[in-house]
């Protein structure tokens, strides 16, 4: 469970618009996502915190109103990822963003499908959703971000 919530957060930072960014050294990169990945835990710390209560209490409708507002925290927090330029490695930090941006879709169908009492879609949902952070991680790793980044995808 605490896996869903981190992830629904991670997928947060993706969800914002396009935004023409400014060309910058892979280090500045690394360091800026670092910190962009920790303002993002932060502001949703205690939506998530509340969620996983919701859940350990079995209360649902808690849940997911908790789950909606950690994400709604996430996207709140700016700058957003992808407003960042790689310099090289682009298609990993494409991936990266990419990646989780569909796994943020598809926590929102998964909640949709909690709220609608499909508990087998929402699953499923779920399940996808955790593979896209896999994938993200991996991109993560090979593209050279650093911990905070890591652990937001973890």
């Amino acid at each position: 469970m605490r896996r869903l919530l981190l992830c629904m957060v991670v997928v947060c930072v993706f969800a914002a618009p396009v935004m023409a960014g400014e060309a910058l050294t892979k280090e500045q990169i690394v360091d800026r996502s670092a910190d962009i990945c920790r303002e993002m835990l932060e502001a949703a710390t205690p939506h998530l915190e509340r969620a996983q209560e919701a859940a350990d209490q079995n209360r649902p409708k808690r849940f997911i109103r908790e789950s909606r507002r950690a994400i709604d925290a996430v996207r709140r927090v700016d700058p957003d990822l992808r407003s960042l330029v790689p310099p090289t490695g682009a298609w990993k930090y494409r991936r990266f963003v990419r990646n989780g941006r569909r796994a943020l879709d598809l926590l929102d169908e998964a909640l949709d499908a909690l709220e609608q009492g499909r508990r087998e879609l929402a699953t499923r949902r779920r399940k996808a959703a955790l593979e896209h952070l896999d994938r993200a991680k991996h991109a993560a790793r090979r593209y050279g971000l650093n911990r905070p980044c890591i652990k937001l995808v973890s």
